[in-house]
């Protein structure tokens, strides 16, 4: 029998019979955190049958589960402790890890009791971590990757998962050991030549996973960046203040139509509030013609510095 792949990501450990290169992997013996199973099921098994809208696929939750249905794709049933995945027959496995490893694992950490953000984040000079977030195509992977070539490591891609401490203290979890980047995005940044077969995400996506240096310790957030990009106007840093705040960080929340279906919306307003007073929110206008990622990454530099 296969010895079962281990791995992490957000302080946790994954358990599959499959190799899963999204996760830093680690020895059984040396796991540490809470344990993971990741059960691939055959791709005759059944499919939750759902019945809900959701714009990827289909969903339903309660407070102890959550099932996903990806048409043509595959389903997911999600616990605190287990993902179940029934693929949809002669599925490519990397569309399958894409959902996988998008709003399955988002569910998981939600049931986890862990506040869940749909942006990037990287790790400041200072020890502290700073976070993006912005629509799916205002820059949010390509300036983190940006950041952490300029060597503030990575925290998390995509999906960053937050943790409130004892002391009312919150904590960025180091996330999944790659980055998803379109390939507009790797020329940007000189690694057009890392998009091939074997990195591309899905069949039909012109967007390439790649390994970047990940951060190992969780790092206390402290700054918070919403990323806009415009048709037209000049880059522009500007503060948000006061109950702008809290809107702009709701309106980030990973999958927020999760939330009532597990009966979590109570709690998760609750943890926005608490994170309003804790951190420093700034908005980057940018316009979408035109080459800024330079110019950013140099303005948040010197911030940082200062």
């Amino acid at each position: 029998m296969t010895e079962p792949f281990a791995g992490q990501a957000f302080g946790l450990t994954f358990h599959c019979q499959q190799v899963l290169p999204e996760l830093t992997p680690c020895a059984r013996s040396t796991a540490h955190g809470s344990t993971v199973s990741i059960d691939w099921l055959a791709d005759t098994a059944p499919a939750p049958a759902l019945n809900l809208d959701l714009d990827q696929g289909l969903f339903r939750g309660t407070p102890s589960s959550f099932d996903l249905r990806v048409p043509g794709i595959a389903g997911y049933h999600v616990t605190a402790e287990r993902i179940a995945i029934s693929p949809a027959p002669g599925v490519a496995p990397g569309s399958v890890r894409a959902f996988l490893f998008g709003s399955a694992l988002g569910a998981l950490l939600q049931l986890r009791g862990l506040t869940v953000l749909h942006g990037s984040a990287v790790q400041r000079p200072d020890g502290t971590a700073a976070v993006f977030c912005g629509s799916s195509t205002a820059g949010k992977s390509t300036l983190a990757a940006a950041l952490a070539q300029r060597g503030h490591p990575l925290l998390s891609d995509d999906l960053t998962a937050l943790r409130f401490d004892g002391d009312g203290q919150v904590w960025c979890l180091p996330g999944l050991a790659r980055t998803k980047l379109w390939r507009h995005a790797l020329d940007a940044l000189g690694l057009a030549d890392q998009a091939h077969a074997g990195t591309q995400v899905r069949p039909d996506l012109d967007k390439y996973s790649l390994p970047f240096g990940l951060a190992t310790q969780p790092a206390p957030l402290r700054r918070f960046y919403e990323l806009r990009a415009h048709e037209q106007g000049e880059l522009a840093f500007s503060e948000v203040k006061g109950l702008a705040k809290f809107n702009v960080l709701m309106a980030h929340t990973f999958r927020p139509t999760f939330l009532p279906a597990m009966g979590l919306q109570a709690q998760h307003l609750r943890r926005i509030s608490a994170l309003v007073p804790l951190l420093s929110v700034s908005r980057i206008d940018r316009p979408r013609s035109a080459q800024t990622l330079d110019a950013i990454s140099s303005q948040l530099e010197d911030e940082w510095q200062a």
